[in-house]
């Protein structure tokens, strides 16, 4: 007696079983987890399958594909990646108001000191003007 072929309900429930064991569903599991059917039969209800769980957007039930689950492994990752960078970009930020700061404060002492600097310059020149004058005059004098 031969056996029944398999139907497409059947298929549906042997791929979410190999789905739910987080596994990736593919016309040889299935058929190797029903026992029976014909590849061609397999072959067309899989691929009715996967459509369905396109148009849902891919749910199929909570249960997660292999590639499904690199994606959101590499996709958490990034988003790891991002929040670190922005906390980096956040600290650096920070760290150069401070630096500009620091410039403008380093910027006024030295205008401070410039000013000092000038007005140590002259009162050099009115010091050395009046040592030139003391030492002609007591030149003058030892001459005498």
């Amino acid at each position: 007696m031969a056996r029944p072929g398999v139907t497409k309900q059947e298929i549906y429930t042997a791929a979410n079983t190999i789905v739910a064991k987080k596994q990736t569903p593919n016309v040889a599991n299935i058929r190797e987890l029903l026992g029976r059917g014909s590849f061609n039969t397999i072959q067309k209800y899989f691929k009715s399958w996967k459509q369905d769980c396109y148009k849902k957007g891919g749910d199929l039930g909570g249960a997660d594909l292999t590639k499904y689950n690199s994606l959101a492994e590499e996709n958490n990752a990034l988003k790891q990646t991002l929040i670190k960078q922005t906390t980096k970009n956040e600290e650096l930020a920070v760290q150069l108001i401070d630096a500009e700061r620091n410039l403008i404060k380093v910027r006024e002492l030295n205008q401070q000191i410039t000013g000092e600097l000038n007005l140590l310059k002259s009162q050099q020149q009115q010091i050395v003007a009046e040592h030139d004058k003391y030492k002609t005059a007591y030149e003058s004098m030892s001459a005498s």
